[in-house]
């Protein structure tokens, strides 16, 4: 394991301020500068889905009455109780997105099972298991295969609640772990770099202040077998709505490309979105876009575009050549009771390798609507937000204080999966390499 203050070798340019990792780091900010790192962003702080926001009443799994109702760990009855703003600060299990800990979760369930989710193509079997934290007692779960490539090593998710009623993990009643890989292909072809991109491109998510998803480095031991690294990734649902909204009775909406998109709240009652057809325009083949007036007047009211461009602008910042704005792919959109639409971001599983225009680009299979409406009448608004993010949140301290830490959390881990090819060193070297260079080249885009 290469510890955070021997990274001397990988930073680039003269010493920045290593906040948040542990250690000095001396020699290590990228582009140099005296910039301070900035946090983490917020905690998401509010009310999980039947989730209080005190701490439980109760000790030991399944025992006392908590708050939230349910069973299981860390919701209502069981261990722990209360809302989930705590869930990347505190540590242990409880801290299931705390970027200082590298949490070793085991899934059980019978070999054949196993082999089919392995080989679900469809993605669309859920099969039973049993899914435990750093050796605690075990839940029963049922387990799925995400839509992702890998062939020992797929993503997964975990259902809590399907398989118990009520039962949640710390809150969570979904688990979503990434293999880092953006290929479909049967390969364990996701290297150290594509793992750890996607984990800090959710981290650069939150610093900068978008409503986007937690994420931490976790181990997932399955059977017995080997632990394997893979990115934890915070699910958007109701309870994730509730958390950041205060509300989760409008309609959730998922676009992806696959066959799991679309409606995700109100799929099977029959209330229909009343403010759905108002955005038709955004949809690829979808209706002509309102005129410049009617924009100017309307889409204010009906979406949160500060949150719209902080999101866009990061996706252009880290390289992401699949999601908002510049591609209808890799998204969710939640349209509030009100009509308010706020997007929210899903899938960084291709970051930090692309030189993305920050203001206009074009990638394969793109589309402009985005940036015509949001751009439209509000491009210096978008400017000022990229320029605040680049001066105060993705700093070059910033950046390399987040790969310290990795390096210190996390390497170890990293290098043991026989799954991953190359080490966590090599890495964190390319990824300073690339925003050695990035940072200057986005400073000059918006010149």
């Amino acid at each position: 394991m290469m510890a955070a203050s021997s990274i001397a070798m990988v930073g680039c340019g003269s010493s920045g301020s290593d906040a948040d990792s542990g250690d000095s780091g001396a020699g290590t900010g990228i582009g140099g500068g005296g910039d301070s790192g900035a946090g983490s962003g917020g905690n998401g702080a509010g009310t999980g889905d039947g989730a209080g926001t005190g701490d439980g009443a109760g000790t030991g799994n399944g025992a006392g009455t908590g708050v939230g109702g349910g069973t299981g760990v860390g919701g209502g009855t069981g261990v722990g109780g209360g809302g989930t703003s705590s869930l990347d600060t505190d540590t242990g299990c409880s801290g299931v997105f705390n970027p200082d800990q590298v949490l070793e979760y085991a899934i059980t369930m019978a070999p054949d099972d196993y082999a089919a989710i392995l080989a679900d193509a469809t993605f669309s079997l859920s099969l039973p298991g049993e899914f435990s934290c750093n050796g605690g007692a075990p839940m029963q779960v049922a387990i799925e295969r995400k839509r992702s490539g890998g062939a020992t090593k797929v993503g997964l998710k975990v259902e809590l609640d399907s398989t118990v009623a009520g039962q949640s993990f710390y809150g969570l009643k979904k688990l979503g772990f990434d293999n880092g890989t953006s290929s479909g292909s049967n390969q364990d072809d996701a290297t150290p770099r594509d793992v750890i991109a996607e984990y800090l491109g959710w981290r650069f998510m939150r610093a900068a202040g978008v409503m986007a998803s937690r994420s931490a480095l976790a181990k997932i031991s399955i059977n017995g077998g080997p632990a394997m690294v893979y990115v934890h990734v915070e699910q958007v649902d109701k309870r994730f709505l509730q958390d950041r909204l205060g509300e989760n009775g409008g309609w959730l909406y998922k676009k992806s490309g696959g066959d799991g998109d679309g409606l995700k709240t109100h799929e099977n009652d029959g209330v229909e979105n009343p403010h759905e057809a108002w955005y038709c325009f955004l949809r690829k083949g979808g209706c002509a876009s309102p005129d410049d007036a009617t924009l100017a007047e309307q889409l204010p009211t009906r979406a949160d575009i500060p949150q719209m461009h902080r999101l866009g602008a990061v996706n252009a910042i880290i390289g992401n050549t699949d999601g908002l704005l510049y591609k209808d792919n890799n998204y969710y959109h939640y349209d509030s009771i009100d009509g308010k639409r706020t997007y929210i971001p899903w899938d960084l599983d291709t970051t930090m390798s692309a030189s993305v225009d920050i203001i206009h680009d074009s990638v394969p299979g793109g589309t402009t609507a985005f940036t015509d409406a949001f751009f439209s009448h509000w491009e210096a608004d978008y400017r000022a937000i990229v320029q605040q993010i680049l001066d105060e949140k993705i700093t070059a301290s910033f950046v390399q204080a987040e790969l310290n830490r990795v390096l210190s959390v996390a390497a170890a881990a990293i290098d043991a999966d026989p799954a991953l090819a190359d080490g966590a060193a090599d890495a964190v070297s390319t990824l300073s390499a690339w925003w050695q260079k990035r940072l200057p080249e986005l400073q000059q885009q918006l010149k």
